[in-house]
């Protein structure tokens, strides 16, 4: 599970990085200044999430719980939804076509989702891990 975790959060640090770049260099001049803060902040909750899926990683390995993994799970769903529907409002501007009108409540589902995922970390802290330290 701590490696499924380290790999997906490395994987959309790493997405993120080129998306930023790609909304830095690719989109200047092609949509409003408006639209691309708003690419802007897909990458940069996209950003803090990643990381946040990397710390539950590195928590599993010296707490077992079982609100650590629901909470990376929940963080990843949430990058989905939130980061996603911003970057699906900026690819629908950038083609000059009309998003469909069920992006927009994705979004904040999505912001929800980190919501819970934050609470789930914080109710880890209350959890009995059941990690067993190994002789060697």
């Amino acid at each position: 599970m701590r490696k499924r975790f380290i790999r997906l959060g490395s994987l959309l640090a790493f997405l993120a990085v080129i998306l930023g770049a790609f909304g830095a260099h690719g989109l200047e001049g092609k949509i409003t200044p408006d639209q691309i803060d708003t690419f802007k902040t897909g990458v940069e909750y996209q950003f803090f999430h990643a990381f946040a899926i990397l710390i539950v990683a590195l928590l599993i390995h010296y707490r077992k719980t079982s609100f650590l993994p629901l909470s990376a799970w929940t963080f990843f769903i949430g990058i989905l939804l939130f980061s996603g529907s911003l970057y699906a409002f900026t690819f629908f501007a950038f083609f000059d076509l009309a998003a469909p009108v069920w992006i927009g409540p994705i979004t904040p589902l999505g912001g929800t989702l980190f919501i819970v995922g934050w609470g789930l970390l914080f109710l880890s802290t209350f959890q009995q891990s059941t990690y067993v330290k190994k002789d060697k």
